[in-house]
């Protein structure tokens, strides 16, 4: 599976990738790191196992996508 509105996100079984790119690329990467590796600490959020290079590595954690339940009507 395949997502994402400002970076690529692929499932390869248990690991999910993102891919950044684009001209705010390290923000986004530097940004979305910090949140998960503060969320981590606070709530159910994806294991970060690998970052760099434009990419972030996490667990596969349990659920929904949100972008699935958006899509289905869930959004509001």
């Amino acid at each position: 599976m395949k997502y994402g509105y400002t970076n690529q996100t692929e499932q390869h079984g248990a690991v999910v990738r993102n891919i950044f790119d684009g001209p705010d690329a390290e923000h986004r990467q530097r940004a979305e790191y910090s949140a998960l590796t503060v969320l981590n600490e606070r709530l159910p959020a994806p294991d970060v196992i690998s970052s760099g290079s434009g990419r972030i590595e996490t667990r596969l954690t349990p659920g929904e996508h949100g972008q699935d339940l958006i899509d289905d009507g869930h959004g509001s």
